[in-house]
């Protein structure tokens, strides 16, 4: 089992290196949980780094040896201009998934191994997207060193999730073909209430780009009953809530109350995105 405070000085490293070297640090936007936690203060551990490339996807080969190279030179660039315990031992990158995406929704897994002495080894995880929403962002200073990270802004990230969310329901999940079984992300109803609680939210903004998300990945909310279909009843919900690794300290129905406040507003405000319809044509990268 990983010790949480190596992963976290791994992934901290990680960010650290990518935000301080070009041309890594103009073309991405941090998202997810490292995201989360710089704007809005929440503390979950993740198992892996979350960002969208501003850059459109390229040939797999081209991409693979670009991504590889340039996170090499980043690390080894930051090791240079700091006292660490480590090294880099290995960077892969692979395309997600194997094989062309059938709607063009590619990503890549850059794997990072660093070597950091008396603690062990840790391996970096970055779950890179491609063609994803790089606008609505904010610059945050990172780290002891204060390096510059672009990232989502708090209601990016509060759209983010509400989509995220629905992607792993039954119902998107046979639209796109897939089996209507998966994991739920209750982390994200943790997530959605820390961001949403004491600050005033730009729900515009919210339902704005909530609605642009669902279109392009061709997720439906016509109501906010679509986050809880038939089945699964809130118990259910509440039960693998509660069973999280990483506990939250808001109870779930105070966090599902939040959620749903913060939808309704959107539907007063923007109104919800509804039905969307399937990509016309694949659009795989070659």
């Amino acid at each position: 089992m990983v010790k949480p405070d190596l992963q976290v000085d791994a992934q901290r490293v990680f960010l650290d290196a990518v935000f301080s070297h070009e041309p890594l640090a103009s073309v991405f936007v941090l998202k997810g949980a490292h995201a989360a936690a710089l704007v809005g203060g929440t503390r979950r551990p993740t198992k892996d780094v979350d960002l969208t490339s501003r850059l459109p996807c390229r040939p797999e080969d081209e991409m693979r040896r670009w991504l590889t190279s340039e996170v090499v030179r980043a690390l080894r660039s930051y090791s240079d201009a700091v006292d660490n315990d480590w090294t880099v031992h290995t960077v892969s990158a692979a395309r997600r998934p194997r094989l062309p995406h059938r709607f063009g929704w590619d990503s890549y897994d850059v794997k990072a191994t660093l070597q950091f002495r008396s603690k062990g080894h840790h391996v970096v995880e970055a779950d890179i997207s491609f063609g994803d929403f790089a606008d609505a962002t904010v610059t945050i200073a990172f780290g002891e060193r204060g390096t510059p990270v672009v990232c989502y802004s708090r209601e990016q990230i509060i759209a983010e999730k509400l989509r995220a969310f629905l992607q792993k329901l039954p119902a998107y999940r046979l639209k796109i073909g897939n089996d209507p079984i998966g994991d739920l992300r209750l982390r994200d109803i943790g997530d959605i209430h820390q961001l949403a609680s004491g600050v005033q939210l730009d729900v515009e903004a919210i339902g704005s780009m909530l609605r642009a998300k669902c279109i392009a990945k061709s997720v439906d909310l016509e109501s906010f009953g679509d986050f809880l279909p038939r089945e699964f009843t809130l118990d259910e919900y509440r039960l693998r809530y509660d069973e999280e690794p990483n506990r939250y300290a808001a109870p779930f129905d105070d966090a599902w109350e939040t959620v749903r406040s913060v939808v309704d507003a959107i539907q007063r405000s923007t109104g919800l995105p509804g039905r969307t319809p399937m990509p016309f044509r694949a659009t795989p990268s070659r």
